[in-house]
């Protein structure tokens, strides 16, 4: 299962590529489009929040984010509390392409975490880190969990 989602994320990353490059505004989202970009936003929201608390049994979290990927970031949560440090700002987004096909969504968006940063216990930001980074090219698989889209995995694939 885990290959056929690697094989299913290159596939879209490599389509968004050239839907990068493409200047029309695209077709009409459908209502699923729509639910998975909400999902999408949500996930974002949540994992900031839970960033800036160090909390990995966030609510808001728990409820956005299922299998791998809740336990990868509940991991960077933990590892982050064990060095006194949270995350806090803001994340900006340029979604390239959205596909649904069935109770599998994959998204495509160009991340700009240059606005989230590390702090230290005493608020002052961890001076070591890297602020300067690239916007990130990522995908992201979402899966239908009842009536709710959530993030399941997610791959950065370089700069875009």
């Amino acid at each position: 299962m885990a290959s056929r989602s690697k094989v299913a994320v290159a596939a879209v990353l490599t389509l968004s590529a050239a839907a990068a490059c493409s200047t029309s505004s695209g077709p009409k989202q459908s209502p699923e489009e729509k639910a998975v970009r909400a999902a999408y936003t949500n996930y974002w929201s949540a994992w900031i929040a839970a960033s800036a608390k160090d909390d990995s049994n966030a609510p808001a979290l728990l409820a956005a984010v299922k299998g791998d990927q809740l336990v990868r970031l509940q991991a960077n949560l933990v590892a982050a509390a064990g060095r006194g440090q949270h995350a806090q700002g803001s994340v900006q987004h340029d979604i390239k392409q959205v596909a649904v096909t069935g109770q599998r969504a994959t998204l495509v968006d160009c991340v700009d975490v240059t606005g989230w940063l590390l702090y230290d216990a005493t608020g002052k930001p961890v001076a070591d880190q890297l602020v300067q980074r690239p916007r990130q090219l990522g995908a992201y698989v979402l899966a239908l969990d009842g009536a709710a889209w959530v993030v399941t995995e997610s791959t950065v694939s370089g700069s875009c």
